[in-house]
């Protein structure tokens, strides 16, 4: 049993992270904490009350290692990333000026938005890649140029491989990215009417990968050049090489698929609610669960997106469908 302090989560995750690596897990320590803070926080790994203590059992981490996130993880290769990164930087430019991100109260700048779209490409792509190591069932992604809110929100498979021929999908797919750390599949406003099914993939874009991809591609080196030629102070040679040093190469990229939701499962309106209580205030926050916000009554908090609104329709990682079976299930429906 691994105790698990919720005043130091952080800790927790770490020491969970450490006993992954002794169990055989093959990916980073960084990636494990990410994933265990989302799954323990999604309810993907149930903790239990022993003494007045939390802990989190041993055979159950196995278990979700092993028999979850192994099988439903994709590395993405450079050149995939690369296509991401391109797409990202489109549809930063050409959606400028359309509000897509209702989670941020504030404007995000052009690096961040970049940043933002380049996930949801990676969420994308690692699903395709999932679709074709996992089942042999190879799709083609769907691409929208046009910044028209209403096609946002439509498939995200275009074609399926049937016999050698191409095919339209019968059904309506929507791929949902968030962060190796986030917990969240989310669908604001109509998005609920446009698929049949959802599905929440996790990609491990670092924060400094913008950084590792300009110094990959010679682009920072030039840019030091040119600002040492401007006479800038700081840009000798072996001043460089301390800074390019520091920045990390560009590697593959961990996309950990954690499961999907069926349209009708988001009936449920389940949620899983903690009292809190801010100065004379008492308000529910929602803690994991599957529904429409707009159920719950009250004041409420949405556990690591305060700002969300009652016009989002949300499930928690731990209440996906992830199972081979249900997984075959969709593929069946393709």
């Amino acid at each position: 049993m691994i105790r698990w302090l919720m005043s130091k989560e952080k800790k927790s995750c770490e020491l969970v992270a450490k006993k992954a690596l002794e169990l055989g897990s093959s990916f980073p320590q960084d990636a494990l904490e990410d994933l265990v803070k989302a799954s323990v926080r999604g309810g993907e790994l149930k903790l239990t009350r022993l003494d007045n203590s939390l802990y989190l059992n041993e055979d159950q981490l196995n278990t979700w290692l092993t028999q979850r996130v192994s099988p439903s993880s994709i590395y993405i290769s450079k050149e995939d990333y690369i296509r991401a990164l391109a797409q990202g930087f489109r549809l930063a430019i050409l959606r400028a000026g359309v509000v897509v991100d209702f989670d941020r109260a504030r404007k995000r700048d052009f690096g961040q938005r970049w940043s933002d779209y380049a996930r949801g490409e990676l969420g994308e792509i690692g699903f395709k890649r999932f679709l074709e190591e996992k089942f042999a069932k190879k799709t083609k992604l769907e691409k929208r140029v046009e910044a028209k809110p209403e096609e946002f929100y439509s498939r995200d498979l275009s074609g399926v491989e049937e016999e050698g021929r191409w095919r339209e999908p019968r059904i309506k797919i929507s791929i949902k990215a968030t962060k190796l750390g986030g917990q969240w599949l989310d669908l604001p406003g109509a998005q609920i009417e446009r698929s049949e099914a959802f599905v929440l993939a996790k990609a491990g874009l670092s924060l400094d990968h913008l950084a590792s991809f300009l110094k990959d591609w010679g682009i920072l080196k030039k840019l030091f050049e040119y600002a040492k030629n401007l006479g800038e102070q700081g840009f000798e040679e072996n001043e460089t090489q301390v800074i390019l040093k520091h920045v990390p190469p560009l590697e593959s990229i961990l996309v950990y698929v954690s499961g999907f939701a069926w349209k009708e499962d988001f009936d449920q309106n389940y949620f899983e609610l903690k009292k809190r209580r801010r100065k004379t205030k008492t308000f529910n926050v929602v803690m994991r669960g599957i529904g429409n916000l707009s159920s719950i009554q009250g004041e409420f908090e949405v556990l690591g997106i305060p700002a969300m609104t009652r016009d989002h329709i949300i499930a928690s990682s731990g209440y996906l469908k992830w199972k081979q079976e249900e997984w075959r299930e969709l593929v069946a429906k393709l």
